[in-house]
């Protein structure tokens, strides 16, 4: 939520992805993540994806401001 109460809600359909190569860019790219699980080949570090991702930007008094498909 932002300063001025709106927020962004996401849904779609998950995948959750094996593919090394992009596990090895995000290791390489967020700090965070390499702290936490060292290796891009960490068994216990898996990636997602949304498909037929949709998202609305709502504000606190129950608004939908704006809506979309990716």
């Amino acid at each position: 939520m932002d300063k001025d109460m709106n927020w962004v809600r996401t849904s779609g359909k998950v995948v959750i992805t094996k593919d090394l190569d992009i596990k090895k860019k995000i290791i390489e790219k967020n700090k965070r993540v390499k702290e936490i699980y060292k290796s891009y080949d960490n068994p216990i570090f898996e990636v997602f994806y949304l498909e037929e991702m949709k998202y609305s930007i709502n504000h606190i008094a129950n608004a939908v401001k704006e809506e979309s498909n990716l």
